[in-house]
């Protein structure tokens, strides 16, 4: 009898252990504040894949931690210029040189960031010609503006004359495209359930039609997700960054997929999700329980 009870309480203790770590057939939101903004869906034979896009309040949910980017400092660098200008006077135009030199500051680098490309720093010169008179004349004058170029510069400069000049400064891209863009595998655990396989290459499936026959790229805004979902399975995309980002759909489901071959079952730990981040972590990939 003492031998059935010690039994009885070990399995129920074993039990009780394994009813801690059970995982959840459920997913969580991919955000703070996750809210379906928009909504389609696409046939695969007798299955259906759900398009959803969803907008964010709060920050995404993340299991790990975003590799760094490139940091930014701050550098200095100067560039001359020459030039010729034409000079009049009361008698015939005459042509004088003049050369001056100005500087501007630039971005720098750190040691996780690429080289800034250096612009052009600009200078005003001036320069003074007596001409060719055929009469008594004052000295004619010219004026002439050059550019030159300098390490680690930008359009802002200060010229070497007392007046100051500047560049207009560069627009930034409305749409950052980052399809086919390189990422790297990290794996997740959150105690969720995988997504099964079958239901993950259903997915895949669906893209071949989107590339194919629908427009082969999507945008997502910042602060939002577009998802493909089916069954147990879903396919992420991610917007952490503040402008908007476009991808065409069959790099989006091939990076997926090398992240669910990377994390996912029959992979050993079990993990609950793959995803695929960029250096930059501006955006990421997810593939996770629907």
């Amino acid at each position: 009898m003492k031998f059935i009870r010690a039994t009885l309480i070990s399995l129920a203790l074993a039990a009780s252990s394994y009813g801690l770590v059970t995982r959840r057939d459920t997913s969580i939101a991919p955000c703070a504040g996750a809210q379906v903004v928009k909504t389609s869906s696409i046939a695969v034979g007798d299955k259906t894949v759900q398009l959803k896009t969803f907008s964010c309040d709060g920050p995404f949910r993340s299991f790990v931690g975003t590799p760094p980017g490139g940091g930014t400092g701050t550098g200095t660098g100067t560039g001359t210029g020459t030039g010729t200008g034409t000079g009049t006077g009361p008698g015939n135009n005459g042509s004088g040189t003049g050369s001056g030199t100005g500087s501007g500051t630039g971005q720098g680098t750190s040691p996780n960031s690429s080289p800034a490309p250096a612009a052009p720093s600009f200078s005003t010169s001036f320069g003074t010609g007596p001409g060719t008179q055929t009469q008594p004349s004052a000295p004619s004058s010219s004026s002439s503006v050059g550019t030159g170029t300098g390490p680690n510069t930008d359009p802002p400069t200060v010229p070497s004359s007392s007046a100051t000049s500047s560049a207009p400064a560069s627009t930034p891209t409305a749409v950052n495209n980052v399809c086919g863009e390189i990422c790297s595998n990290v794996c997740a655990d959150s105690g969720v359930l995988p997504p099964t396989t079958d239901d993950c290459a259903t997915i895949v499936a669906a893209s071949t039609i989107l590339q194919g026959s629908i427009t082969p790229t999507f945008e997502v805004a910042p602060n939002h997700v577009q998802t493909l979902e089916f069954g147990t399975c879903a396919f992420s995309f991610l917007n952490v960054s503040p402008q908007p980002e476009s991808s065409c759909w069959q790099s989006f489901v091939q990076a997926a997929s090398g992240a669910a071959a990377a994390c996912l079952p029959p992979v050993q730990p079990i993990n609950s999700e793959g995803l695929c981040i960029p250096n930059d972590g501006l955006w990421r990939i997810v593939v996770a329980h629907s």
